[in-house]
């Protein structure tokens, strides 16, 4: 859980260094390569089919924000935690989000959450069915990870 916070607010967190750094020698052992031996992520992400670390941490995310999103107020880990607009209005800060950013603080889960959804495309905001929002996902999440 720790990492899923973490992910979004810096890309040189010691934790994603440490859980890429685990996968690597995760991914060798399975190429059965030495631990020593030098070879680039996409090489081995390729070879073994695996995701990185950051498009699972972000995946895992923009699920869970999806999942929340359809019941903010009623869902059990965003009961009585998300803000919403001041009385439905939109500010100048928050113009085009569903939701203002959040006063708990940048790096709490429900802060990622929030953040998440609104990096969501509308198409997979949209999707009703959790089968196709998750295949969608896992796309969106690989793609916007190499961005990263």
């Amino acid at each position: 859980l720790e990492l899923v916070i973490n992910v979004m607010e810096s890309s040189n967190d010691v934790m994603l260094k440490r859980m890429h750094s685990l996968h690597r020698q995760a991914m060798k052992a399975a190429l059965r390569m030495k631990r020593t031996k030098k070879v680039e992520d996409c090489l081995l992400l390729a070879k073994t089919g695996q995701r990185s670390v950051l498009a699972m941490a972000l995946s895992a995310t923009a699920i869970l924000a999806w999942k929340t999103a359809m019941n903010w107020e009623s869902h059990p880990l965003t009961q009585g935690r998300i803000e919403s607009h001041l009385g439905g209005k939109q500010t100048r800060q928050a113009t085009n989000r569903d939701l203002p950013p959040q006063s708990t603080g940048s790096s709490s889960l429900i802060s990622r959450v929030v953040e998440v959804w609104e990096w969501l495309p509308q198409e997979i905001r949209e999707e009703k069915k959790e089968t196709i929002v998750k295949d969608k996902i896992r796309q969106w999440s690989d793609m916007y990870s190499k961005e990263l």
